[in-house]
């Protein structure tokens, strides 16, 4: 027993010392990162893109956008998103949303055929869907400006390269019912709109935006866009 114990504390020595074990040290080295809430420090190399900022973990953000053409409301985009890690509950409310709901499809935003996004991301409409028309527009235009718009959040930093594999989104979004019904429907315009919402959406998701701050300073200066009575009587 002593010499299992022993063996083992052996092993255990040597695996803490290859990874740099430091009881209570923490030093400021550009080749490791500091894995927190432990006293351990995982090297990388040096030449790496990665660096100790961009490891933060994100584990549940929120955000949403609106917008729209004026005079064009059946093309306005208002996706709500939350992004986060898929071993958090992000991914498990993503998992979940693989079974179907009657009216309301869901599906992977896809660039085109075998070109899905990254980080993974599922699609669900915010109205019932109820006829093909409207199902065509959600899975075609609105898709397409949706996943263009997460590739380029990608290209530009919005997202974090590094995370895009460990990371996935749920977006809901918005189809007019009445969009389907338009003769003369600008499509060209709700790709635009629904490209630039869902990156809006994501940036200010992940920077935290609105800030309580500025919620709080607006909470007498905005009110809401469909109810004229929304001002606070105080």
């Amino acid at each position: 027993m002593m010499q299992r114990q022993f063996a083992a504390a052996v092993n255990w020595h040597s695996i803490t010392g290859s990874l740099g074990y430091n009881k209570g040290l923490r030093k400021k080295d550009p080749t490791t990162f500091d894995a927190q809430h432990y006293n351990c420090r995982f090297p990388y190399p040096q030449s790496s893109s990665r660096s100790p900022q961009l490891m933060s973990k994100i584990i549940f953000k929120a955000g949403e956008a609106t917008v729209f053409s004026e005079g064009k409301d059946v093309t306005a985009a208002m996706p709500e998103i939350v992004i986060g890690a898929v071993d958090g509950p992000v991914g498990t409310a993503f998992a979940t949303m693989m079974a179907q709901s009657k009216g309301h499809t869901a599906m992977f935003a896809v660039r085109d055929i075998n070109q899905m996004v990254r980080p993974a991301t599922m699609m669900v409409p915010k109205v019932t869907l109820k006829d093909a028309a409207n199902i065509e527009l959600f899975g075609g235009v609105v898709q397409a400006g949706v996943a263009d718009g997460i590739v380029d959040a990608l290209i530009e930093g919005i997202i974090p390269r590094d995370q895009a594999n460990d990371l996935c989104i749920i977006a809901l979004l918005w189809v007019d019912p009445n969009a389907a019904k338009q003769e003369n429907l600008d499509k060209a315009d709700m790709y635009k709109n629904n490209y630039d919402a869902i990156k809006l959406a994501l940036k200010r998701a992940l920077n935290d935006e609105p800030s309580v701050d500025e919620l709080i300073a607006n909470r007498h200066k905005i009110k809401h866009c469909m109810w004229e009575e929304s001002w606070d009587p105080k």
